[in-house]
Order: C-alpha cells, then structure tokens, then sequence
C-alpha cells in the first residue's frame, strides 16, 4: 500500500497512485483510495481526508466519490484482478455507498468464484434495490436485464447457476429479465436445462420433482431439451 505523509498547511499536493502514477481524484471522503487504472491501494492523510484542501488556488471539499470505486472495480474485472475488485467494493459497501451498481458488480465476481449461494444472495439484494427509488427511471431493473447476459466461468450465465442449484424462484426472476433459456456454457456445451443433468451432482438426483418443475417451465418459455443428459 502506498502512503503519503502529512501535507504542510497551504502546501499544494497532487495525489499520484504509487502503483502507476496517474493522478488520484481528491473528492473522495476516504483514506484508502484505489486507482482506477491499476488497483493499487493509496492511503492518504488523515487531515486530507477530512479537510477542505486548497489544490492550486482552488478550494476543494473532500467527500465520497461512489463514482470513482465503482470504475475501479469495473476495470478490475475486465482485467481479471478479480481480488482487487472485490478490495474496492467492500471499501465502497463500508463507506456506507448506497448503490445497486455495487451488488450488480459483486455479482458478477461472485460468478467467477465457487460459492454459488453468495452469488444469490447479492442478486437478492439486487432486488431490493429494484423494489426502490433507485429503480424510478426503470434504470435497475435494464442492469438487471443487461446481467442475465453477463458471462462468468465457464461462461455460465445467472440462468445457468439457477437451474444447477434448483433454485426455481431465481429461475423464473432469470426468465423474466430477458435471460437466454438456450445458453450454451462450457466446453461441454450445457444449456440451462442440461446443466441440472449432471451425472455428478448427487443433489439433483435426489430432486428430481424440482429438476422437473425447472425443465418443463425452462421448455414453457421456449428452452430445447436436445442437449439434455442423465434421467
């Protein structure tokens, strides 16, 4: 982590990421700021934190820059610093930040991960965002919507991890913002309904009324069984 020492009072600073160099944005309440071009963690002084600063003649009020994290954490992922991303989003949640876009992101990491279950319970918090004001403009539930494509490992889709823990609620939730019922996932190719097949995973098989109510619901919205395996 990059630390800067106390500033002299009217000295002018110019914050610059200890990882990269690139210039740090100063409006954010926080003593830990991750650059948004490489993720480094900078920390700086507490007096800048809370004070207004005097940056070139021009005074500037320090406060929380929601803004700032969420870019970090989304040039995080697409650079597969998966880690790091999720260092900025539990910085952004304890800050107290209020955004859905926090959770829409979480999700997204946790669908490169193996915990499947913390993936649902973010995207039920992503509901509750949907159920807000945040949603007044109808912007959350078109992330929600955008998600549903949203490819993790193996390329599985929300749908996908749906199905495979038969979860039949977040199933249709999936359905109804607009997910691919024939998404192909895999080098083994699965689709949402194939996945649940799985010849592995002994769950399913001791489900076999849930696996049904998936499949013929998955088949109502226009799913194909062709690639179906098991029983």
């Amino acid at each position: 982590m990059n630390q800067y020492g106390n500033p002299q009072p009217g000295q002018v600073i110019t914050y610059k990421c200890g990882g990269c160099g690139a210039p740090l944005p100063i409006n954010i309440n926080q003593q830990i700021i991750y650059c948004q071009h490489c993720g480094t963690a900078n920390q700086i002084p507490q007096q800048a934190v809370n004070s207004t600063l005097n940056f070139a003649g021009v005074q500037v009020k320090t406060q929380t820059d929601t803004e700032s994290m969420l870019r970090s954490a989304e040039y995080l992922i697409t650079c597969n610093q998966h880690e790091k991303a999720k260092d900025v989003l539990f910085t952004a949640i304890m800050s107290g930040a209020d955004d859905y876009r926090i959770y829409l992101l979480k999700v997204k990491l946790d669908m490169w991960g193996e915990e499947d279950m913390i993936t649902f319970t973010d995207l039920d918090k992503l509901k509750t965002y949907e159920a807000s004001y945040q949603n007044r403009d109808g912007s959350v539930s078109r992330a929600i919507c955008e998600l549903m494509r949203y490819r993790g490992m193996n390329g599985i889709t929300l749908l996908h991890l749906a199905a495979y823990q038969v979860m039949f609620d977040q199933v249709v939730y999936c359905v109804d913002h607009q997910s691919d019922v024939n998404s192909i996932a895999g080098s083994n190719q699965v689709t949402p309904i194939s996945i649940m097949f799985r010849p592995e995973n002994v769950r399913l098989q001791n489900n076999k009324a849930g696996v049904k109510a998936i499949r013929d619901y998955l088949m109502a919205h226009g799913a194909r069984d062709i690639r179906r395996r098991g029983f």
